[in-house]
């Protein structure tokens, strides 16, 4: 008799960003459960990071020039994500959801618009100085 493979356990981050057959994608109920997710996913984003700048090895800028489009990617994410968080944050108070995850979805808004000022003040940096 072939032994069976066993299915490898789903963890509570992988429930939450794999869809089920109808559409929808769980929701977990308890804050360790949320704290746990989270935490799986901290360690993921590194690890893959890590893997990802060892691929492209040592990176050397020749000027302030070549760290610009990087600045102009970064900052693009950044305003993505800044526009997805002000409809998230719009549909909760539609939703009328409680009021601490109100401001702390402001906050989060706020957060990552500033971000993306951080980040254009970056590319601005990068402008070669004129000379006079």
């Amino acid at each position: 008799m072939e032994p069976t493979e066993q299915p490898e356990p789903v963890s509570a981050l992988d429930e939450i960003l794999t869809p089920t057959q109808d559409g929808y994608r769980l929701a977990l109920h308890e804050a360790a459960d949320i704290s746990a997710a989270l935490l799986e996913q901290t360690q993921r984003t590194v690890q893959d990071a890590v893997a990802d700048r060892e691929d492209e090895g040592a990176v050397e800028f020749q000027s302030e020039l070549d760290v610009q489009p990087r600045l102009f990617d970064l900052r693009g994410t950044a305003l993505d994500d800044a526009y997805y968080l002000e409809s998230v944050l719009d549909a909760a108070r539609g939703s009328r959801l409680r009021p601490q995850l109100i401001e702390r979805l402001e906050a989060a808004v706020d957060h990552s618009h500033e971000l993306a000022v951080l980040l254009a003040e970056c590319a601005i940096a990068t402008a070669q100085p004129h000379a006079d």
